[in-house]
């Protein structure tokens, strides 16, 4: 398995990363900074 790091611009982080976490079948994730959220 390979890991890539994406980074995506969003005007919203709550709906990108819960549209993202349903699109790529993810956990929920962390916040990690007011403006950065890491999933697996």
């Amino acid at each position: 398995m390979t890991l890539f790091r994406v980074v995506l611009p969003v005007a919203d982080l709550e709906r990108a990363a819960a549209f993202y976490a349903a699109l790529l079948d993810l956990g929920p994730g962390r916040r990690v900074s007011p403006n950065r959220h890491w999933s697996l």
